[in-house]
């Protein structure tokens, strides 16, 4: 559990790498409401993924993933969404940059 839901919480933020973990651990009010008080590092979190490999710790995970998932999407008053699977953002810092669909 101390591996899995700093994990589910970065995935949900759109974090995309370990090193996204930084954001929930420098997060504190985050932290302080869902009480987790400490975090463990990407590298600690690696090895545990390393460790679980294609075993039960990943089906965990993906479980806890789908139930947040699932939480969430109870708790907006929304009933339908459209899913944009071929968005790609690109980040430009350049002032000239236009906007796109």
């Amino acid at each position: 559990m101390a591996f899995a839901v700093p994990l589910v919480l970065m995935l949900h933020g759109g974090g995309r790498s370990l090193e996204d973990l930084r954001q929930v651990r420098q997060d504190e009010a985050l932290r302080e409401l869902l009480h987790l008080e400490a975090l463990p590092s990407a590298d600690a979190t690696g090895d545990w993924l390393r460790r679980m490999g294609a075993g039960p710790g990943l089906a965990a995970l993906g479980a806890v993933q789908r139930r947040v998932l699932a939480w969430g999407l109870r708790q907006m008053k929304q009933r339908e969404f459209t899913l944009d699977i071929g968005a790609t953002q690109i980040v430009a810092e350049k002032q000239e940059a236009l906007r796109t669909w």
